[in-house]
């Protein structure tokens, strides 16, 4: 028993000391690219990325560079900010009918030869309650004579450092809660399994399907919990654990799915003998 114990600690400890791994506060990370600019009234008009601000001033930068063709000066563009409470009339809008929506607006400064333009931030409150905040680039000044590929790079975090929006608030915690539910339950679940193989010398298939299963099932809570509390100091988290975790969470579906569908089949605890495997194998290929 103290052994037992003795192992369950150490796991517990092993999990919370790589999760406690962190890194710079710096606030939500968005990177992508827009066109912007030409003769096409589509590219007038262009979302950025959004963020739900808790009640508190909160705060934003962006920062942008063509990327092809290049500027051979540099021109002021405006980026404008929305309230989720006029998104809806903004979409309806005609894109640069947009502006008389805009709350808020920034020039950034695009430098010649395709070079980052400096950092342009502003801060955003709310007193009553959270709220979406919408972010968007527009050039209805025709300052862009050709369509331009513009790549931009966004940051936004609350008032206490945490980038996770306000829709996201308590995501770690009910991770948190999974976690030391799957620690738990896992424990327990390989204690019963060597009290079996005490008496039976033996598991049966069913129950190393199971095993390997909860296995997956924790991995999956481990990775995820690791890339929030990540997300939630650097921005964007660990995306290979994300992808990690969503693979973990797909083979646990298609694992027990499986396993119910042979059990249905008469491959249940008392048989071992899985039947026509024609027609299993081709369910089983179709669930995954």
């Amino acid at each position: 028993m103290g052994r037992s114990r003795a192992s369950l600690l150490s796991l517990i400890l092993s999990v919370l000391l790589l999760v406690l791994q962190t890194a710079l506060v710096e606030g939500k990370y968005a990177s992508s690219t827009v066109m912007l600019g030409g003769p096409r009234e589509m590219h007038r008009w262009k979302y950025l990325s959004k963020f739900g601000y808790d009640i508190g001033t909160g705060y934003w930068r962006v920062r942008m560079r063509t990327v092809r063709p290049h500027l051979t000066e540099p021109i002021k563009i405006p980026v404008e900010v929305y309230l989720d409470n006029d998104w809806d009339a903004v979409e309806r809008a005609d894109y640069c009918e947009r502006s008389r929506y805009r709350k808020t607006s920034r020039f950034v400064e695009l430098p010649a030869n395709g070079e980052w333009s400096g950092w342009v931030s502003g801060e955003l409150s709310q007193t009553v309650r959270p709220h979406v905040w919408y972010f968007a680039v527009l050039d209805c000044g025709e300052q862009l004579k050709s369509t331009t590929r513009i790549k931009f790079e966004f940051i936004a975090n609350q008032e206490n450092g945490s980038e996770f929006s306000a829709e996201l608030r308590g995501t770690r915690g009910i991770v948190w809660v999974q976690l030391i539910i799957s620690v738990l339950f896992t424990w327990f679940f390989a204690k019963e399994c060597r009290k079996f193989v005490r008496s039976a010398d033996s598991l049966h298939p069913v129950v190393i399907t199971l095993a390997c299963a909860i296995g997956l099932q924790f991995c999956s809570t481990v990775f995820e919990l690791i890339h929030l509390h990540n997300y939630n100091n650097n921005g964007y988290g660990v995306k290979p654990l994300d992808v990690l975790s969503e693979i973990c969470g797909m083979l646990v579906e298609v694992l027990l799915s499986s396993l119910l569908i042979l059990i249905a089949l008469g491959y249940t605890l008392l048989h071992s003998k899985l039947g026509d495997l024609d027609v299993v194998i081709p369910i089983v290929f179709i669930i995954g």
